[in-house]
């Protein structure tokens, strides 16, 4: 179900589809202001109801904070797909227990995060390692910490380190020694 910028769209229209659609595979709510705006119950009736949910899109959520993140990554165990991209609300603690516990997640797209710096990223980073195919951290204050961590990431086919400040001359050089088969930078 895609609703990407349907900016009328509210925690109440997100808990009835939750009600009614306990097999949603995927749900794009991408730039939808008001979800989270009064709390996160819309994202904790995803994470008990929804149970099959492989793929979630909050970019741009603003509102969305620990206790939404949370609700998804203990009740969405199939969860392979998750961008929360400019979800500034959300501490280091969510992310990693995201990580952690979503154990199929294959993309992680988490750009213009303040909270994710060279250390959490390489923390994160290291949770899934085995099995990412597609990272973004575009926009966080990352460096070459993550650049090592990366290197790790043997599946990896798309990289998006767009606007990271904190990539220099020596982050390259970490990226340019692995050795990867097919990645797109």
């Amino acid at each position: 179900l895609d609703l990407a910028f349907c900016n009328d769209v509210t925690d109440q229209g997100v808990r009835e589809i939750a009600h009614c659609c306990r097999k949603l595979k995927q749900l794009i709510l991408k730039a939808c202001k008001q979800i989270g705006e009064f709390g996160n119950r819309a994202l904790s009736k995803i994470g008990n109801r929804c149970k099959a949910l492989e793929a979630l899109d909050l970019n741009g959520c603003i509102h969305v904070s620990d206790s939404g993140v949370l609700a998804i990554a203990q009740g969405c165990p199939v969860i392979k797909d998750i961008d929360i991209s400019q979800c500034s609300n959300l501490n280091p603690q969510s992310l990693m227990t995201l990580a952690n516990s979503c154990t199929d997640l294959e993309t992680f797209a988490a750009g213009k995060m303040p909270c994710l710096t060279d250390s959490l990223g390489e923390q994160i980073i290291g949770t899934f390692e085995s099995r990412i195919v597609r990272l973004d951290l575009s926009f966080c204050a990352i460096g070459v910490k993550v650049l090592k961590a990366i290197g790790r990431c043997f599946k990896l086919k798309e990289l998006n380190l767009s606007g990271c400040l904190g990539i220099d001359d020596e982050c390259i050089q970490v990226l340019a020694e692995v050795r990867w088969t097919s990645i797109s930078l």
